[in-house]
């Protein structure tokens, strides 16, 4: 029998439900087609599992016009890198920490950029 954990997914999904940089984005597991802007989505990567601890890789991707898809993937890391995050309905993380820092990253429209982040959540069994 396995150890149950937080869902570092779901608890990334809450954190963005907060206005970032003074701005409601809406928010997407999977990206739909005609997205409103500005959007993030947030999918996860696999990550790693030891005696005590978990570590999941979040990607978070901001979608937005111009330069401010960067601006909303900065502000949005300041909002959630940090240690001992209790998340409501989530439970608690240990930590959030930045893997890649958010970057642009190309995306083919002449109107919609895209900037990239990953974050490690790590999280301990719930008891």
């Amino acid at each position: 029998m396995g150890y149950e954990y937080p869902d570092a997914r779901e608890a990334v999904w809450r954190l963005a439900e907060q206005p970032i940089d003074g701005e409601t984005v809406e928010r997407y597991l999977r990206l739909e087609p005609d997205f409103p802007l500005p959007t993030v989505a947030i999918h996860g990567f696999p990550g790693t599992e030891g005696f005590l601890s978990r570590v999941d890789r979040i990607g978070v991707d901001f979608y937005a016009e111009g330069e401010r898809a960067l601006q909303l993937a900065a502000a949005f890391k300041e909002l959630i890198v940090g240690t001992n995050i209790l998340v409501e309905d989530v439970g608690l993380l240990d930590a959030i920490d930045v893997e890649t820092a958010p970057a642009d990253v190309p995306y083919p429209s002449d109107r919609i950029n895209l900037a990239s982040a990953v974050y490690r959540v790590t999280t301990r069994p719930k008891l």
